[in-house]
């Protein structure tokens, strides 16, 4: 692991060193996932759109670099957004990805492993 980016007391959420934190919890759908985004006090994030959302390798050439993400719509539920999410070229293979989810507004940023099943 980098010595800029810390482990957090929870499961699967990083975040770089001086920065505030975004809680992200994710929910795989088929081409697309359900997020669930907080502040550290456990606040719904509202008003997010595509420009604070990207998806990111977990390793070089893993997985999140065959992704993009296509549409990113909020739900009424506070902080819950839904994202579909796509293959960068046409003949992808089918089946689940793994990638690293980052969301960014402003100085907050969260990032998490999450995966999607492309069909």
């Amino acid at each position: 692991m980098p010595s800029y980016v810390k482990r957090t007391a929870r499961s699967c959420h990083y975040s770089p060193e001086g920065m505030a934190k975004l809680i992200l919890t994710t929910l795989a759908e088929k081409n697309g996932l359900a997020v669930l985004v907080a502040d550290t006090s456990g606040k719904p994030k509202r008003g997010l759109g595509e420009e604070n959302f990207r998806v990111a390798s977990t390793l070089e050439g893993a997985d999140g670099s065959l992704l993009r993400i296509e549409r990113v719509s909020p739900s009424s539920l506070p902080g819950l957004y839904f994202l579909d999410v796509a293959t960068k070229l046409a003949e992808a293979r089918l089946g689940t990805y793994v990638f690293d989810l980052v969301v960014e507004d402003g100085a907050d940023r969260g990032r998490t492993m999450a995966s999607v099943r492309i069909a």
